[in-house]
């Protein structure tokens, strides 16, 4: 029993080993002159079995570009092709590629490292202040108090607000 245990922990790992080489190893090999960016990846997906997922809309994939990479990894291929564009890439399982748009990704990340920071001012009594000035030292950012003395505002991360 212990034998075919110790046999069949072998046989997983050489299979686990196998795969993940396959994948970590894949080369790439591609010589193109002038061609636009969407017939190379037609020929990636055609002769090296990656699948692309991304929207017609992209401008950037009729950009024409001179490609000559041997036996280099997808991502070194990946990197020169998208030099200079607005698409990002991420490289997921089953060797799937999704192409998104830089500039949005740049607004996604930018909105997510924004909080919303909501308060009320008071003053030494508890007394709600009525026109109190909130804002984001060093910037130009800020906002105005309530008749309760609330206020909201929309501030980077680790921002210091001044009152």
């Amino acid at each position: 029993m212990k034998n075919i245990k110790r046999t069949f922990g072998c046989l997983l790992l050489f299979l686990f080993v196998s795969v993940f080489q396959s994948f970590l190893f894949a080369q790439v090999t591609i010589t193109v002159k002038d061609t636009r960016i969407k017939q190379i990846i037609q020929q990636i997906e055609k002769n090296n079995g990656y699948s692309f997922f991304y929207s017609d809309d992209f401008i950037d994939l009729d950009k024409t570009i001179s490609i000559d990479i041997k036996n280099g990894s997808i991502e070194s291929v990946m990197d020169r092709m998208f030099k200079g564009t607005n698409i990002n890439y991420v490289i997921g399982e089953n060797k799937q590629i999704t192409l998104t748009d830089r500039k949005e990704d740049d607004k996604k990340a930018l909105a997510e490292s924004r909080k919303k920071i909501t308060g009320v001012v008071r003053d030494e009594n508890g007394e709600p202040v009525i026109g109190a000035s909130i804002a984001v030292k060093g910037t130009s950012t800020g906002t105005v108090s309530d008749i309760d003395g609330a206020f909201s505002l929309d501030v980077p991360q680790n921002a210091i607000l001044t009152v």
